[in-house]
């Protein structure tokens, strides 16, 4: 069975890469401040921290169900 083992070869060192790693780049300021500029966005918000977003009339049928939902675990807590 021990020569059923396959050695994984250690990856090449950065330098001998072809291409680079996504989280190796070297981000330039730009695209920093791109990135900033986005997570600002009111759309970037998480939708369970967007109150306007679960207020919206069409949400409707999901916060009945998250009510629902919270009365039935507490009841079987």
């Amino acid at each position: 069975m021990a020569d059923d083992i396959r050695q994984i070869p250690c990856p090449p060192h950065p330098r001998d890469r072809k291409e680079a790693l996504p989280d190796c780049e070297i981000e330039s300021p730009a695209i920093t401040e791109a990135a900033k500029t986005l997570q600002r966005s009111p759309s970037y918000v998480q939708a369970d921290d967007d109150l306007d977003f679960l207020h919206r009339d069409d949400l409707r049928g999901v916060r009945l169900n998250l009510d629902y939902l919270k009365a039935e675990t507490l009841l079987q807590a």
